[in-house]
């Protein structure tokens, strides 16, 4: 009984989230006998196309239902890696890797997590502005958050911004002041190449990585870079600006696979060999110390290995790389893309242990 009345509460749960998709991105190109496919084999209608699921295939992919109704691998500890701020205290041993934590924020003000020499363990917000005004430009999210939701660039030049719109001092301080479970950390300085396909927000590479219990080791499996576009300060592709380029994994190249999801009405592939807001060149990209950042990603997925399955969002730099988040249930709209996940027994066997 108890098992007729999960699968019903499933079913009901897959049903809602089918049609929050088909309500989210309609798209035109998807037929009524696809939509059907798509729902009966536990797919999301926005990603037929650029997964490129069919009959023959569905059973290599790792199907939306699935994926929503399997308990993580990472449980119990999938809460620990979702707050932003706990990456501070995992990657200690690592902090080469990471941008410079300087508070966390709440309604009592600003703890501080570098050294300081103020008689306070909290600072207000006259100390914070001193700070912003010494460092420039800071980076303010909220510690449970997704998809770039939250997120601030903050800046001090001749007048306050906040996502390159200007602020007064006293708009400045109310949009600051009420902000609780907040993070603030440097804004990463990204590699040139990087800045120049798109200088209006941090780049990232998104690494997929999950654990090889065959090998006892992490695999990385997949990656993308993304890059911001319409003057935006953010490259999630569900804020719907953007796009994202896959990455050959055996070299670090661009490939010529691209997607976008423009206006947040499905995501697609994009026939382009410019960046479409600055114009820049996107086909001869080849990230820089590839090798080494794919070694050592999968150095600091070992040290973690309470975790299974892990998607990390980074920023090359001159000097390599930082890590600026650790997803535990990354979205699964574009980590397919050209590799099935189930086509191997051994990700199969992590991903639906559970």
């Amino acid at each position: 009984m108890q098992r007729l009345f999960n699968w019903i509460k499933n079913k009901i749960y897959w049903i809602k989230l089918f049609r929050k998709d088909l309500a989210t991105y309609p798209s035109k190109n998807i037929s009524f006998k696809e939509k059907t496919f798509a729902f009966f084999k536990g797919f999301y209608p926005s990603i037929l196309l650029i997964n490129g699921i069919n009959k023959k295939n569905h059973h290599l992919f790792l199907s939306t239902y699935d994926y929503a109704i399997t308990p993580s691998p990472n449980e119990p500890f999938k809460v620990i890696a979702e707050n932003k701020l706990n990456i501070y205290f995992l990657l200690k041993d690592y902090p080469e890797f990471l941008p410079n934590y300087y508070f966390y924020k709440d309604t009592s003000g600003f703890l501080p997590l570098y050294k300081h020499n103020k008689e306070t363990y909290r600072l207000d917000i006259e100390h914070f502005i001193d700070f912003l005004e010494e460092k420039k430009c800071l980076a303010c999210k909220p510690c449970l958050s997704r998809w770039g939701e939250g997120f601030m660039k903050i800046e001090k030049k001749n007048e306050f911004f906040i996502n390159n719109k200007p602020y007064s001092t006293l708009e400045f301080i109310a949009a600051i002041l009420p902000l609780k479970y907040y993070i603030i950390t440097e804004y990463v300085e990204q590699h040139p190449y990087a800045q120049e396909i798109y200088p209006h927000s941090v780049n990232t590479v998104r690494l997929l990585c999950i654990w090889n219990s065959e090998k006892k080791s992490f695999e990385l499996v997949n990656a993308f870079h993304r890059f911001g576009s319409d003057n935006q300060t953010i490259d999630n592709l569900r804020s719907g600006s953007g796009i994202a380029v896959f990455i050959d994994l055996e070299n670090g190249r661009f490939t010529d696979t691209i997607i976008s999801n423009p206006h947040k009405k499905g995501f697609k592939f994009e026939n382009i060999t410019t960046h479409p807001t600055t114009h820049k060149d996107i086909t001869q990209i080849e990230i820089p110390n590839w090798n080494y950042i794919k070694t050592k990603i999968i150095e600091i997925s070992n040290q973690l290995s309470f975790l299974k399955f892990v998607g990390y969002d980074i920023a090359i730099t001159k000097d390599g790389f930082k890590i600026l988040e650790i997803n535990s249930k990354p979205g699964m709209q574009s980590l397919q893309v050209g590799k099935p996940l189930l086509a191997h027994k051994w990700i199969k066997k992590t991903l639906l242990s559970q």
